[in-house]
C-alpha cells in the first residue's frame, strides 16, 4: 500500500516541492521583494501593521499613556508565500483522500490502512514542503535589535511563524478531505484553496502570530505627531529601542487544538461512513 501511494504522489510532490524551493530560494535570493517603498527594509525582519499612540492628560492623567506598534514577523513570507505553497499541498493531498477507494478494497486491503497511509502521507508532504521553503528563507536573516538577538527572534518568532504556516496546511487538507466527502475533489481543492485564501493575512487569520511593543510617548519622540510612518523608520526605531513590554498573542495552541480536534473528527467521519458501506 505505501509503495501503491508513492507512485500516486510521487509526481505532484515532487513538483510541490519544486516550487517550494523556487519560492524559498527566490526570497532568500531577495528577486521576491516587498513593493516599493517596502524594498529595503530588512523583510525577515517586524513589518509594522500599525501604530497608535494613547495619550492622557488631566482627569485621566493616571491612567497609561502608551504608543503601540503592532507587528507582523517576516511579512509577505508569512502572509502571502509560505501560507500559499502550505494551502496549495494541502487542498491537493486532502482532497484525494479518499479517491480510488472502491479499487482499493478490492486489492484487498483493509479501509483504516488505506486512509491511515493517505493521512500520514499528506502531513509528510506538507511538513517536507513547508520546512524546505522556511530552511531557505531562513538563510535571509532577521533585523538585528540592540535589545533582540537576531538568533533569538528567528528561533522564536520565525519558527513560531513556521509551525503556523503548517498548521495551516494541515487545516487546509482536514477541511478538503471533509469536502470531498460531499464534493467532487477538484471542488473540494478549490473550496478550501479559496477559505485559506479568504482570512490570509486579514485580523481574523488564525494562523499568523502578530505583535505589539509597547513604548511610552516620551521614547517615541516626534514619531508620535506623525500619522503615515516609512516601514524602513520604524524598523530603525524599534530595532535601538527597548519597549516598555510585549504583547504577543499566541494562536499555537488554539491552532494546535483546534487541528488535533478536527483531525479527530475526520478519522471518525471517515471511518463511520466506511464501515457504513
Amino acid at each position: 500500500m505505501s509503495w501503491l501511494e508513492w507512485r500516486h504522489v510521487r509526481l505532484p510532490l515532487l513538483l510541490l516541492g519544486a516550487l517550494s524551493l523556487i519560492i524559498g530560494l527566490g526570497y532568500a535570493a531577495r528577486v521576491l521583494q516587498g513593493l516599493p517603498p517596502f524594498a529595503a527594509v530588512h523583510e525577515l525582519g517586524p513589518w509594522a501593521t500599525g501604530t497608535v499612540c494613547t495619550v492622557y492628560a488631566g482627569l485621566l492623567a493616571d491612567q497609561e499613556s502608551t504608543c503601540k506598534v503592532g507587528l507582523l514577523f517576516a511579512g509577505r513570507w508569512f502572509d502571502w508565500w509560505a501560507p500559499l505553497v502550505a494551502t496549495l499541498v494541502g487542498a491537493w493531498f486532502g482532497s484525494r483522500f479518499n479517491s480510488g477507494m472502491g479499487f482499493l478494497r478490492l486489492q484487498p486491503l483493509a479501509t483504516g490502512r488505506i486512509l491511515g497511509v493517505r493521512l500520514v502521507s499528506g502531513l509528510a508532504a506538507i511538513t517536507t514542503v513547508v520546512l524546505l521553503g522556511a530552511f531557505l528563507a531562513s538563510t535571509r536573516g532577521a533585523l538585528d535589535f540592540t535589545w533582540w538577538s537576531s538568533s533569538e527572534v528567528m528561533r522564536s518568532e520565525f519558527w513560531i511563524g513556521t509551525a503556523l504556516v503548517w498548521l495551516r496546511g494541515v487545516g487546509v487538507f482536514v477541511l478538503a478531505a471533509l469536502l470531498v466527502q460531499l464534493t467532487p475533489p477538484a471542488v473540494a481543492a478549490l473550496a478550501s484553496i479559496a477559505a485559506s485564501l479568504a482570512v490570509l493575512g486579514s485580523s481574523i487569520d488564525p494562523f499568523l502570530r502578530k505583535v505589539t511593543l509597547v513604548y511610552t510617548p516620551e521614547q517615541f519622540g516626534p514619531l508620535s505627531q506623525k500619522e503615515a510612518i516609512p516601514l524602513h523608520v520604524v524598523q530603525a526605531f524599534i530595532a535601538g529601542h527597548l519597549p516598555t513590554r510585549v504583547e504577543a498573542d499566541m494562536p499555537l495552541l488554539a491552532g494546535t487544538s483546534a487541528g488535533l480536534l478536527a483531525l479527530g473528527v475526520l478519522m471518525a467521519l471517515l471511518f463511520a461512513r466506511t464501515r457504513v458501506r
